[in-house]
């Protein structure tokens, strides 16, 4: 299967921005500032006509005027003149282009065939064209830009939040990939490369998602699509990403008659299919379906930490609240995990570390009692992480800030340092808190039910 080449677009040296503005907040000003804050090493050259200077940079009037190589050029104009940008653009030897523009094969026929012009002129003179109707891309390995997001302002980012790292996201969506973007950046997960295809004129959802199966900094990749337009590409780089050990955790929105008609006036895809397709769909491919964002990032979490984890029944559940047990035990059950009680042997040695009044059961409620005692608790981890119950625990508790680094230490050396996958649910945990177990490879979870969701990826049929 042959995908397009996106080279050119994620490792460019020279970046034009065409409609290049001085105001570093409009939309053709902003991949300026953001080339420039995410520490761009490359070229960056501002296309206007009417000025010499744009942000302190010299600007060249077209693409074909500009005396040295253009690797990708970014689009920020009408949508009447970006055909002949192009055409520009393909003269000048650029092979790339964003295209932010708007007013395309969303909006009505003659957009449509605006469009179609863009779409040929990429298979005639083998360009990439991203968009249009796109918010853009990015690659934090070598600072590529190429959006006006505001995801990328800083200064509103949360405490221990990180751009880099190593979640892959490509979406058909700019404005909710932007808020993944922000989602995992303030999570502390980070992102490797970042694709938003839009109306695909040339670059679809498929070939992105082979681009990040085969980029090394990725290891977890998140997908949005409301339409596939090519099924077998999309099954061939699908397949591509599991040969390559990279999970794909996808949302497919536009599953009723009210998401489809949304989806064809959002990108003008056609996108239904039934719920049970779909999962069949993604089940062979071995794609891990997810609702929403967050549930997409908790399932990478998991990953992210534990790649070589492998498919599990048996889950340990080690609570600090009974009914919170029973919670997990009800969602892990439905979703198909063994919440087997401990072996006769194991019973009796839990059973000398717990009060008279707790069984050593599954999930196994060490009580409010660890806030008197949290050694206990970290006893009870050092012993569980020594033998073979079960194949991942998951500690479920909250607040009891007081007493949080000793618990936090007993994860870390009982389970953690012994080889044993651990995930934690800490209800009302800060973002110190969260980070400390997070920096150590544990995922952390707020709540429940997203723990078992996220787990569920993993479930041994």
């Amino acid at each position: 299967m042959q995908f397009k080449d996106l080279s050119a677009l994620l490792n460019p040296s020279t970046i034009a921005i065409v409609g290049a503005s001085s105001n570093p907040l409009k939309v053709g000003g902003r991949p300026i500032t953001a080339l420039r804050d995410a520490g761009f090493a490359g070229r960056i050259v501002p296309v206007n006509a009417h000025r010499a200077e744009v942000q302190g940079l010299a600007a060249s009037p077209t693409l074909s005027a500009y005396e040295g190589q253009i690797d990708l050029a970014i689009v920020a104009a009408p949508a009447a003149g970006v055909v002949d940008i192009v055409i520009d653009g393909i003269s000048a030897g650029v092979k790339a282009f964003v295209i932010f523009t708007s007013g395309f094969a969303e909006q009505d026929e003659a957009g449509a065939e605006e469009q179609a012009k863009l779409s040929a002129l990429a298979q005639e003179h083998d360009v990439a064209i991203l968009g249009p109707n796109c918010l853009g891309a990015i690659n934090t390995a070598n600072g590529m830009t190429a959006t006006f997001t505001t995801a990328l302002e800083r200064n509103e980012w949360a405490e221990g939040a990180r751009l880099q790292g190593a979640f892959g996201i490509v979406s058909q969506s700019g404005a909710l990939a932007a808020w993944w973007l922000a989602l995992a950046v303030n999570a502390g997960i980070g992102i490797s490369s970042w694709l938003t295809t839009g109306n695909e004129c040339d670059v679809d959802v498929a070939d992105g998602l082979a681009a990040l199966a085969l980029d090394p900094a990725t290891k977890v990749i998140g997908l949005y699509a409301e339409g596939v337009r090519d099924r077998t590409k999309f099954d061939a780089a699908a397949k591509l990403a599991k040969q390559n050990g990279k999970m794909v955790i996808a949302i497919k929105a536009g599953q009723t008659d009210a998401g489809a008609k949304a989806a064809a006036a959002h990108t003008g895809a056609d996108s239904q299919m039934t719920e049970a397709e779909i999962d069949k769909w993604f089940g062979d491919l071995g794609i891990i379906r997810a609702k929403s964002m967050s549930a997409a990032l908790n399932t990478a979490k998991v990953a992210l930490a534990y790649p070589d984890l492998k498919p599990f029944k048996r889950l340990g559940i080690i609570t600090t609240s009974g009914g919170a047990g029973v919670l997990i035990a009800d969602d892990a059950s439905r979703k198909g995990f063994d919440l087997s009680d401990f072996s006769p042997d194991m019973q009796p040695k839990l059973q000398a570390l717990l009060p008279p009044f707790v069984g050593p059961r599954n999930p196994l409620d060490v009580t409010a009692g660890v806030v008197g005692n949290p050694q206990t608790f970290a006893d009870l981890c050092d012993l569980l992480g020594d033998h073979d119950e079960h194949d991942f625990y998951l500690i479920a508790t909250g607040l009891l800030y007081s007493v949080s680094g000793a618990m936090i230490d007993g994860i870390k050396k009982g389970l953690q340092a012994k080889g044993k996958p651990a995930g934690v649910i800490w209800v009302g945990a800060s973002t110190k808190l969260s980070r400390s177990l997070e920096d150590e490879g544990i995922p952390v979870f707020k709540d429940l039910p997203e723990a078992i969701e996220a787990l569920s990826g993993w479930v041994k049929p």
